[in-house]
């Protein structure tokens, strides 16, 4: 007698049914001439389900459907059926039950043989399986098993130390009951495909589910739990969501057609700073730059605005920004507006020339980085905050000029659009003026929101497969 006969035999002998008739010479055990167990072949096992009713003192079927299941001896029977008070079950029959679908498709009987390479299923009969592949679904049905059997006494344990707390009957601490992976089941349930809009999640989440979230997800990434490749997603996700707001609101500006802040569409522009003491356009895009610098195409460590300098002739005495760039350049940055022309036509010598706003902003300009170079600062604090944000102070004294002023359709007046030749020595004149300057750089406004753009468009696609 094989080891998987032997199991079997003692197994029903361990029922201790009254009605059993249990033979050994020839392995088979039957009930009221009912065949519980028999070989069908060698090397394989046959098993009728039945329950013994005491109190009538009869058999009786043990499944609705599921009348019996046939393995070879590949299948250890020790894992395969177990006692279960007056009846014997299929080892995780519930699980095994969901996983093959046998109570929907009405099957009868299962087969467990090596000859059945894949699962074959025929309807109100039977299901073949192979050893190999049964066994990995009993194992996963007793995964499911274990798991829900854990998910439900964390949840009950959760609720009762809840009701400890909530009653004053014990001053209970907080402990994680929970196991590896168990978090999987309440992500995997939320995050369905089906979910494609925010009230998709909102109805399953309330007010304190939210607060709790944003806790934990808060937490997750302050003590560096999420891989680095995530955390770089996350990090340029945000960034492409805040400068898609950022250059909304930098066309908004770029669509005003004359310095008139009073007009209603200016009003609505100036209304996404929530600052009333803007009352002209050059303060309009000072504000913008001073809130949004760090995230266009300047990447600074350090953003000082208005810095107050002495020694300046000029009214004004301070550039609009001094920066600390991450190579520990010092950037002096003068803000115009978009309306202002950068260059005008010189008719007689059939070129494009500086306009005065364009020289006085560079005569501006180099003046501030003089007083920079010079050491001039009004407030002594402030050198010395910026000499700090540099390993080498060297670069304070050499300073770089940034001039932002005009656009496309502002840069000269009177250039038509259908000149095609002015058009053309407008942009061949334009690029020679600014190449011409030594450590002054000119950029017009929509050049800053074009590289802007360029750089959020690009953002997130290594990470789309």
């Amino acid at each position: 007698m094989d080891t998987n006969t032997k199991k079997i035999i003692d197994f029903f002998k361990s029922l201790d049914w009254p009605l059993l008739e249990i033979s050994e010479d020839v392995p088979k055990v039957s009930i009221e001439n009912e065949v519980l167990y028999e070989q069908p072949k060698k090397g394989t096992h046959k098993i009728r389900f039945y329950k013994y009713n005491q109190r009538e003192r009869r058999a009786e079927k043990r499944y609705f459907y599921l009348d019996s299941i046939l393995f070879d001896n590949k299948t250890d029977f020790s894992n395969l059926v177990y006692i279960s008070s007056n009846a014997y079950k299929i080892s995780y029959y519930n699980q095994l039950n969901s996983i093959l679908q046998a109570s929907q498709r009405k099957i009868k009987n299962i087969e467990i043989l090596k000859e059945y390479k894949i699962i074959q299923v025929k309807e109100n009969e039977e299901i073949k399986i192979s050893p190999e592949i049964f066994t990995q679904i009993l194992e996963e049905a007793k995964s499911i098993y274990n798991k829900a059997r854990s998910y439900s006494n964390s949840v009950e344990n959760y609720l009762t130390n809840n009701a400890i707390r909530r009653f004053n009957i014990k001053d209970i601490g907080f402990t994680t009951s929970t196991e590896q992976g168990e978090f999987e089941f309440i992500i995997d349930r939320f995050n369905l495909q089906t979910k494609k809009t925010k009230k998709d999640f909102t109805d399953h989440l309330n007010s304190k589910d939210i607060e709790r979230l944003e806790i934990f997800v808060d937490n997750l990434i302050k003590k560096e739990v999420f891989s680095d490749l995530f955390l770089k997603k996350l990090d340029e996700y945000f960034i492409k969501e805040k400068l898609e707001d950022i250059l909304r609101i930098g066309r908004k500006i770029l669509l005003l057609k004359s310095d008139d802040i009073s007009t209603k569409t200016a009003k609505e522009v100036i209304s996404c700073f929530h600052d009333k003491k803007i009352k002209q356009m050059e303060s309009v895009w000072q504000k913008f730059f001073e809130k949004y610098l760090l995230y266009l195409i300047f990447s600074y460590k350090e953003i000082k605005p208005k810095v107050k300098l002495t020694g300046i002739s000029t009214s004004k005495k301070f550039p609009d920004f001094i920066g600390i760039n991450h190579y520990e350049g010092v950037d002096i940055i003068e803000i115009k507006t978009h309306l202002k022309h950068a260059v005008v036509w010189d008719n007689n010598h059939k070129n494009f020339a500086f306009s005065s706003e364009m020289s006085k902003a560079i005569i501006q300009t180099m003046n501030y980085m003089d007083a920079v170079t010079q050491n001039k600062f009004k407030d002594p604090s402030i050198k010395s905050e910026l000499e700090g944000k540099l390993s080498n102070t060297y670069n304070l004294h050499n300073p770089r000029g940034i001039i932002i002023i005009s656009s496309a359709v502002s840069l000269a007046k009177g250039v038509s659009k259908f000149d095609q030749k002015k058009k053309d020595a407008l942009t061949r004149d334009f690029t020679k003026l600014r190449n011409s300057l030594h450590n002054i750089e000119i950029i017009t406004f929509d050049e800053v929101l074009s590289v802007a753009q360029n750089y959020s468009e690009n953002i997130l696609k290594e990470f789309i497969k």
